[in-house]
C-alpha cells in the first residue's frame, strides 16, 4: 500500500499538484480493490483542470497495479 501512495504522490508532483495526505481505506490485495482513496490537496491554484489531472493519475494507478478504486474523494 505504501508503494501505491508513493506512486500517487510522485505522479501528482510531476503535474505540480501538492498534497497534504493520502488515505487509503479497505485495501484488499486478494481481489485488487480499494474501497476509498482520499487525497487532501494543498493548493488548488496550481493549474487548470486539476480534477481531470487527479483522475488521470488515479486511472493510471488502477491500470498499473490492476486495481479497482470504488470511491475517489478530494479535500481542498
Amino acid at each position: 500500500m505504501n508503494s501505491i501512495k508513493s506512486k500517487v504522490k510522485k505522479l501528482l508532483l510531476e503535474k505540480e499538484i501538492l498534497i497534504n495526505k493520502i488515505e487509503i481505506r479497505r485495501f484488499d490485495k486478494e481481489n485488487g480493490t480499494i474501497d476509498k482513496i482520499t487525497l487532501s490537496i494543498d493548493d488548488i491554484s496550481s493549474g487548470d483542470n486539476i480534477l481531470y489531472q487527479v483522475k488521470d493519475v488515479l486511472d493510471h494507478i488502477e491500470e498499473e497495479y490492476g486495481l479497482s478504486i470504488h470511491k475517489r474523494l478530494l479535500e481542498f
